[in-house]
């Protein structure tokens, strides 16, 4: 069988490069330069919103991509199935998603796929630095937070406890801060936190008792979303100011569980999942920050979950 070498065009390490049914192991060697400045401006939305769709026939999720006022719902072509936690770069130039617990990067343009992690842990919520350059991701369990370069290189802990769970980070628009989900070591507790993105100073941002879970931050840097409870607050990027924005319309339409908060990229609008109950399936929703203008993107009876814009 005659195969034809390819690599990632941003990788310098070797890859594995899934296409047509064949796993190649390619080593390469490349240079990348990349221009940093002090705030990336907030990128426009090329590619829309992704998001996974799975059934109880079908349990295998199944990428899909829809526009922001919800129409043109299409698969995401070359995307395999059984993904989880999907996620832009900046650019709308490739996605990065867990499957089986390890983490792999997709190039839009060409479909071919990059296996970055081959680890006996799992990895899971990967988030694009800003600039593109820098994925960071947790992994294990109890959870840590890494990072790794955008080509698959040179991936390390930015935290290290051996029994509290760090998961969910989140980058602030300019790149210096990560902030993610703490939780204690018996569950009891689970906070909002805030580091450097080398990993020092972690500070908390949230104390309250309800549970606090996946932080996203805003792409102009003023905000922090996050869920309490089953509900989507969001607080100002110090902790300040925390507010639920959906009780009032969420009410209204009959919502009464919703998770996993993204923001429109010109910070104007989070996307989320919600449903009836926890036990019922999932769709996708868009609210106007200051929680007006809820409307439904996506009505089925399957499960649609961890959107991305």
């Amino acid at each position: 069988i005659a195969v034809e070498l390819e690599r990632a065009p941003w990788s310098s390490r070797p890859v594995v490069w899934i296409g047509a049914g064949v796993l190649v192991l390619v080593a390469v060697t490349a240079v990348v330069i990349f221009v940093l400045t002090d705030r990336p401006p907030v990128p426009d939305s090329p590619a829309g919103i992704a998001f996974a769709r799975a059934s109880e026939a079908e349990a295998a999720a199944t990428l899909l991509v829809v526009e922001g006022d919800g129409s043109n719902a299409r698969p995401l072509e070359g995307a395999p199935k059984g993904i989880e936690d999907p996620a832009w770069a900046p650019d709308g130039s490739r996605i990065a998603f867990i499957k089986e617990g390890d983490l792999y990067v997709m190039d839009i343009d060409d479909s071919e796929i990059y296996q970055f992690t081959s680890t006996p842990e799992d990895e899971d919520h990967p988030a694009w630095s800003p600039d593109g350059t820098e994925i960071a991701f947790g992994r294990g369990e109890p959870s840590d937070i890494w990072v790794m370069n955008a080509d698959g290189t040179d991936y390390r802990p930015l935290t290290d406890t051996p029994v509290e769970d760090e998961n969910g980070p989140t980058w602030s628009s300019d790149g210096s801060k990560i902030a993610f989900r703490w939780a204690s070591a018996l569950g009891a507790s689970s906070d909002i936190y805030v580091m450097n993105s080398d990993g020092s100073d972690p500070q908390p941002l949230t104390s309250d008792p309800l549970r606090e879970v996946a932080p996203a931050w805003s792409p102009d840097g003023s905000m922090i979303a996050f869920r309490r409870a089953e509900r989507i607050y969001v607080m100002n990027e110090d902790g300040t100011g925390p507010h639920e924005i959906t009780i009032a319309e969420a009410d209204a339409a009959g919502l009464h569980f919703e998770a996993a908060p993204e923001w429109s990229p010109d910070s104007s609008v989070v996307i989320f999942e919600g449903a009836s109950s926890r036990d019922a399936p999932t769709d996708i929703y868009r609210l106007d920050a200051d929680g007006t203008n809820l409307r439904r993107l996506t009505s089925t009876p399957e499960w649609e979950f961890g959107p991305t814009w």
